[in-house]
């Protein structure tokens, strides 16, 4: 593992091994800080040709509406405009059962992003 940004609530990294950046939330994140985290990782895989991204919510706490939209509306578009069309994104989002979660299952078929319950299994996903 290569680390690209380390704060306390939040770990960017390259996973070396399946070319993938990480992007592992633990704990609250102001907008600005989960803005900050994601850009890095989105800047780091641009520049390093690096095509596969792992969002790791699980132990993201209440992430706010401002958050989960900016995610769906603004970053994940990006993602794709900066890394192409084939690039691949896994989500582990903090809550199944979010209108967030709800609608990013809804567009998953029409781009290559996937949900996940877990890291195994979306590091399976991403490298398949």
């Amino acid at each position: 593992m290569k680390t690209i940004l380390e704060e306390p609530n939040v770990s960017v990294y390259l996973n070396e091994q399946n070319a993938t950046i990480v992007v592992d939330w633990k704990g609250e994140a102001t907008f600005p800080q989960f803005q900050f985290a994601n850009d890095h990782a989105l800047l780091f895989a641009a520049k390093g040709g690096i095509k596969k991204i792992l969002l790791n919510q699980a132990l993201l706490k209440n992430p706010d509406y401002k958050t989960r939209s900016w995610s769906l509306f603004s970053f994940l578009p990006r993602v794709f405009k900066e890394l192409g069309f084939n690039a691949k994104v896994a989500v582990i989002p903090a809550d199944t059962e979010s209108s967030f979660t709800k609608l990013l299952a809804k567009i998953q078929s029409d781009i290559l992003v996937h949900i996940s319950d877990d890291s195994k299994e979306a590091n399976q996903w991403l490298d398949a």
